[in-house]
């Protein structure tokens, strides 16, 4: 693997990456951890590896980080992997929130407050959603996921204009956030406004 990782052979970033990203599977597969990590984060540093690439290896980061018991580590890499992805799978939400349990930082954990938004959503209990959703914003004011889950909350409480004020601060926030902006044509429509 050597020649293929040295900047000067014949193979290009986009290879090395490639091959960093295999390298890291393989690694983790076989529960060697730290060589895992060492490939992930060659990844990362290839000028040329793609976004789903990056972002796999920033995930995998992550879930080692949390393996070593690092899980400030592994909040940090969860963290930068939101921030980047476009539809976050709930796997990502619920590590994050276990690594936020371990570390007892109840308070601060913008998706336990998230998840219990959506928890009393479901339930139709919106003053409750709706003030979990409202602490989650205020501990990360560009969580554009709980803002557009406060404007679900206020959308199913019938009341448009904050959903329509919450939406557009998600997309604000994420401009290429489709669930949000379906969700704001959708109040529009029952709204009637078509402009």
């Amino acid at each position: 693997m050597e020649p293929v990782a040295m900047p000067d052979s014949k193979f290009t970033s986009t290879d090395r990456a490639k091959m960093y990203y295999y390298q890291g599977y393989i690694y983790f597969s076989q529960e060697k951890y730290g060589l895992a990590e060492t490939a992930y984060k060659n990844l990362i540093a290839e000028e040329d590896s793609n976004d789903q690439e990056r972002q796999g290896a920033i995930y995998s980061l992550s879930q080692l980080a949390y393996i070593a018991e690092d899980y400030k580590k592994s909040i940090g890499y969860l963290l930068e992997w939101l921030d980047n992805e476009e539809e976050p799978s709930s796997d990502g939400y619920g590590l994050l929130a276990q690594a936020y349990y371990q570390i007892e930082d109840f308070q601060n954990s913008v998706v336990l407050y998230n998840l219990k938004g959506a928890i009393n959503a479901g339930l139709k209990k919106f003053d409750i959603a709706i003030a979990s959703y409202k602490q989650a914003i205020k501990i990360k004011p560009d969580y554009a996921e709980a803002h557009c889950n406060l404007a679900n909350a206020f959308r199913d409480m019938g009341d448009p204009e904050n959903a329509i004020r919450n939406y557009k601060k998600a997309i604000k926030i994420k401009p290429n956030f489709a669930e949000a902006y379906n969700n704001l044509g959708n109040v529009y429509k029952e709204l009637k406004e078509y402009d």
